[in-house]
């Protein structure tokens, strides 16, 4: 398949306008962008905040309000192919590198 292996990353905004925190991102391997979002104090207990299907990073608000305020240091990330993070073509050889396949179900002669 000749798809190109360039993703679309859509720009988010400086500021998210649903939790009013600011919008990090992260550029992970092959320079995919992942977007995140941080509240709390630095020296707090961490917590991760991981969306499910159809939703992003925005779905945590209520979540990244109340933690942070209770002292905690909480991220909140938009996973790979959702929200504002890359989203390669699923087929384009930059998204089968990402997830480790390097020709693992190929037949292997011995």
């Amino acid at each position: 398949n000749n798809r190109s292996a360039r993703s679309y990353t859509p720009t988010p905004p400086k500021i998210s306008p649903a939790t009013g925190l600011k919008n990090n991102v992260y550029t992970w391997k092959s320079d995919q962008q992942i977007r995140y979002q941080v509240n709390g104090p630095e020296d707090g207990p961490a917590v991760v905040l991981v969306h499910g299907l159809f939703v992003n990073a925005d779905h945590w608000r209520k979540s990244l309000d109340f933690l942070g305020k209770e002292g905690y240091r909480v991220y909140a990330l938009d996973l790979w192919g959702c929200g504002y993070s890359s989203k390669p073509p699923r087929d384009s050889a930059i998204a089968k590198a990402v997830n480790g396949e390097h020709g693992r179900f190929q037949s292997r002669e011995d």
